[in-house]
């Protein structure tokens, strides 16, 4: 309970009100309660020992449902799209576009930074039961119940009752600076010391970018990764800014670009752009920041660093040349129908998820054929997903929703609903074959 209240709300502020105790009570809950917890009721739900399921997000709301009418519930939720409730977070280089985009309340934060908007373990998932009820669960617990109709048994099998993709957008627009310079671990690193599945992947798919926006992504052919890394431990113990622009390689940022980020790649987004990160599998979140311009959190504390780790992971092959060969790419044609393109924007040896757009201005189709999709509207102002066998079976996406295509569906169908049928651009996310 005391995690979905953090985590899930609809509207959640971390950190401005109660300081650091909130943060260390944060990742204390993060990382050793819940993930305790998320094992422990798999494992209830896998044996068939529930009766009844109790969940809640405040005091005053807490629901109870018996277990086997939960399942008939469930049953019926996984045969359409579904999409899971967002929660925000402000930040230190937070931007203002989700903000008006989402109608969020400017009296409640300061900016938007992060907006978690589709993870298997931090989400909730609201089900509109009819005019007046709502019923909230994890959506961890959706795929634990049924995780071949949600992720497909070929995915259930490699990724357990786990969804392997997430999704999160991260705001710069208009805000005061870059994210921090950083880097996640790599497969040997993320299993030996945090027990996970493999090395945390990411991605960047450029939604919106504004003047002098760009994104910053390996190392600068050439240069002493030696003397790189002196530099940040020395900002780090000095408080002290340097030129990181002679190290980090950046490259131009414009809507629909996409950047593949394996473990052990620095990088970071730059300011002025609205970006959807994606991710994977990994239980946890591992960010170590190398360089973050010797800023202090919204509290006013200064931001942790993480030179000692970073050093470990950061792999020094991944220069611009590597960037430029490997990790962004130019968009190619794999599927087309009558009035639909659909083109792979992003795909790496190194990284088990493909990343396209799909194109059209009137409908499009596809098919799961046994394997979750991911579906973002990143260009446009409302579309319907739906299955076409039955098109009840639906979900009415808004601009920025992302939605999951459970691999139960099978062929499906994407009706533009503007009027004046605007061309739209979904981004599209599957594990590849």
């Amino acid at each position: 309970v005391m995690f979905e209240r953090i985590r899930g709300g609809a509207y959640t502020a971390m950190g401005d009100k109660e300081g650091l105790s909130t943060g260390l009570q944060f990742r204390r809950i993060y990382y050793i309660d819940f993930q305790i917890a998320v094992h422990l009721r798999e494992q209830l739900i896998a044996d068939d020992k529930l009766d009844y399921y109790l969940t809640s997000d405040h005091d005053y709301d807490t629901m109870i449902i018996e277990h086997k009418a939960m399942k008939k519930l469930l049953a019926e939720l996984v045969k359409r799209p579904l999409r899971c409730r967002p929660f925000y977070a402000q930040g230190v280089w937070g931007g203002y576009y989700l903000m008006d985009a989402r109608h969020l309340p400017r009296e409640q934060f300061k900016n938007i930074a992060w907006s978690v908007d589709m993870n298997g373990m931090d989400q909730a998932t609201v089900i509109q039961l009819d005019d007046k009820h709502q019923f909230v669960l994890p959506f961890l617990t959706i795929i634990e119940e049924y995780p071949d109709e949600i992720l497909g048994p070929e995915i259930h099998k490699m990724a357990g009752k786990y969804f392997p993709i997430r999704f999160s957008y991260d705001d710069t627009f208009h805000s005061a600076g870059n994210m921090s310079i950083q880097c996640h671990p790599g497969d040997e690193f993320c299993k030996s010391h945090f027990n996970e599945f493999g090395r945390q992947d990411e991605g960047y798919y450029i939604v919106l970018a504004g003047h002098d926006a760009k994104t910053y992504l390996g190392l600068k052919n050439g240069v002493s990764v030696e003397q790189f890394m002196e530099k940040a431990k020395q900002s780090e113990k000095d408080h002290k800014q340097f030129d990181h622009d002679q190290y980090v390689n950046s490259v131009k940022s414009f809507p629909g670009r996409q950047f593949m980020i394996p473990g052990g790649t620095i990088h970071s987004s730059g300011r002025n752009q609205l970006v959807m990160e994606i991710g994977s599998q990994v239980m946890g979140s591992y960010t170590f920041k190398q360089y973050d311009y010797c800023r202090m959190d919204l509290n006013g504390t200064p931001r942790p660093i993480h030179t000692k780790y970073g050093e470990q992971v950061l792999n020094p092959e991944r220069t611009a040349d590597f960037v430029a060969e490997r990790l962004v790419q130019e968009p190619r044609l794999i599927n087309k129908g009558e009035g639909w393109e659909e083109y792979c924007v992003g795909e790496d040896p190194l990284v088990y998820y493909s990343c396209r757009q799909l194109k059209f201005a009137d409908k499009a189709e596809g098919n799961t054929n046994g394997r979750f999709h991911v579906f973002v509207l990143v260009d446009g102002q409302k579309v319907t997903i739906r299955s076409k066998k039955n098109h009840e079976q639906c979900y009415h996406a808004d601009y920025l929703d992302v939605v999951v295509v459970p691999a139960d569906m099978g062929e499906y169908e994407v009706i533009n609903d503007d009027p004046i049928k605007q061309p739209v651009v979904l981004y599209k996310v599957q594990v590849k074959e």
